[in-house]
Formats: structure tokens, sequence, C-alpha cells
């Protein structure tokens, strides 16, 4: 009994090892998919308000303006990550 227990805790530990990867790759695929759509929408208005833009301009602030989205969708998931931990850290306190 105690080997299949054992044995059973193991693969709820795999599980949820398998399940974090899983969860971290959502994530990753997450944050790609708001830069990409920020970057399209950017994409598709930069001409039509900036006309006049040379091209060297407008990869400039493309650039700048890809950057900017990068590092704000980081600095929000970041905050939610620290605020679950926070949570479950309050949780597991009081349990």
């Amino acid at each position: 009994m105690v080997e299949l227990a054992e044995g059973t805790e193991w693969k709820h530990a795999s599980l949820l090892h398998l399940m974090s990867k899983q969860s971290q790759i959502l994530k990753a695929l997450q944050v790609g998919l708001v830069a990409l759509c920020a970057t399209v929408v950017y994409e598709t208005t930069e001409p039509i308000c900036f006309p006049r833009m040379s091209v060297v301009q407008s990869q400039i602030i493309t650039i700048i303006f890809a950057g900017c989205v990068g590092f704000r969708i980081s600095f929000i998931i970041r905050q939610r990550e620290k605020a679950a931990e926070q949570k479950r850290f309050t949780f597991s306190k009081c349990a």
C-alpha cells in the first residue's frame, strides 16, 4: 500500500509539473499574441496618422513602440504573478 501511495504522489507531482510547463507555454503564447495584435494595429494606423514619415523614422519609432509594448506586457504579467504568489502565501499561512 505504501508503495502505491508513493507512486501515486509521484504521478501527481509529475502531472503538476507538466501542467506548470503547459501554463508557461500558454502564458508565452498569450504575450506573443497580445504583442502581435498591438504591432498590427500600430503598423496599420501609423501610415494613416503620419503619411509623410520617412522609412527610417518609421522603423525607429516601430522599434521603440515594440520595446515599450513588450516591457509593458511583461510588467503586467509580473505584477499578476506577484499578486497570485502573495495570495497563495497568505492562504497557506492561514491554513
